[in-house]
């Protein structure tokens, strides 16, 4: 009577348990919730890459936000990003003496540069195509930009963050003869900008004669 009872019961609970739902181990549900190769894990291996990538460019957008002066903005051009001022820093011929306007021109500059104390600049410093193009006017706007640096650098910009760039007239980008003796402002922000820089800078022949 007793083994019969026994019987009953064991056969009651196998029963009991093959009508149970089949379960994962803990082995597999930890693979579940790391592996992306499931496919209920895929919007989430999406979301992690999407929250990635927008991280990647916040961080470009936030090198791009520049605090301008009133009265200066910028211009694209093949060598990078060029201030614009006004007015201009132009020059009178064969002269490397910097004009009545230079002191409120650098004042905005020194300005740009205290705002965005992570930029670098280029001083350009160009001439008219008047005259012989190498050595005197290259060596003209050799003198020109070693002048404007030297007055950023006494008005509290560090050397470090001034590249010098004389081209004399090797770069023509306006139509009068005037507007080609002046100063040109190149902002980099990063390596890649002084790469770029560079690159374009490379192409230009400074002892070429040109006509314009």
């Amino acid at each position: 009577m007793r083994m019969g009872l026994l019987f009953i019961i064991c056969l009651l609970f196998t029963i009991s348990c093959s009508s149970m739902p089949d379960t994962m181990d803990d082995e597999e549900a930890t693979t579940r919730a790391v592996d992306p190769a499931y496919d209920d894990n895929e919007e989430y291996a999406y979301d992690e890459y999407a929250n990635e990538e927008y991280s990647n460019n916040n961080q470009t957008r936030q090198t791009q936000e520049l605090v301008y002066p009133t009265g200066m903005s910028v211009r694209n051009t093949e060598r990078g990003k060029v201030l614009t001022t006004n007015p201009k820093i132009l020059f009178k011929f064969a002269s490397s003496q910097m004009p009545s306007t230079s002191e409120a021109v650098f004042a905005k500059v020194i300005e740009f540069m205290n705002a965005n104390p992570n930029v670098n600049l280029v001083l350009e410093a160009h001439t008219s195509n008047r005259g012989e193009a190498y050595p005197a006017n290259y060596e003209l706007s050799v003198e020109r930009v070693r002048l404007g640096k030297k007055y950023l650098i006494e008005n509290g910009i560090s050397s470090d963050r001034i590249i010098e760039q004389p081209l004399g007239e090797a770069l023509p980008e306006y139509s009068s003869q005037n507007e080609l003796r002046r100063y040109e402002f190149v902002i980099i922000e990063n390596q890649e900008d002084l790469k770029a820089y560079n690159n374009f800078i490379s192409t230009l022949d400074i002892t070429k004669e040109y006509s314009y």
